[in-house]
């Protein structure tokens, strides 16, 4: 006798509410001749207020900047925690991460390596870009 193991989500709704992809709705096709969309932001780098004992510094992209980034990703892919795929870069150093809302503005983390690597300490200015990823 065969056993088949249960799919552990049953519905689509579930697999996308644990995963994040909707899978109920297809996403926008990407055109392909899409130029890329790259943002600059000026910051202060600031230390995440709800984790102290950690070293997690982030810098919160300016209002203008995170209505723009809204507009443009409306009707896009949804992700975890509202969150944007992108490509940024600080001083040169360019990684893949996502930019999270908070408070009506996007937050981008600052990796412990990056820091180190420009000597950035918190408080300190932030100059880079965000390249908007999956539009």
């Amino acid at each position: 006798m065969i056993h088949t193991k249960e799919p552990k989500y049953n519905t689509e709704r579930q697999l996308s509410a644990i995963t994040g992809v909707s899978l109920l709705h297809s996403p926008k096709p990407a055109a392909c001749d899409t130029a890329p969309v790259i943002l600059d932001f000026e910051s202060e780098l600031r230390p995440w207020q709800a984790r102290r004992s950690d070293t997690w510094l982030f810098v919160t992209l300016p209002s203008d900047l995170s209505e723009e980034i809204r507009e443009l990703t409306r009707g896009g892919p949804r992700r975890g925690f509202r969150s944007v795929r992108v490509r940024a870069t600080v001083g040169g150093t360019a990684w893949s991460t996502s930019i999270f809302p908070r408070k009506g503005r996007y937050t981008l983390s600052i990796k412990r390596e990056i820091r180190e690597a420009l000597g950035l300490e918190a408080g300190a200015p932030v100059a880079g870009t965000v390249e908007l990823l999956d539009l």
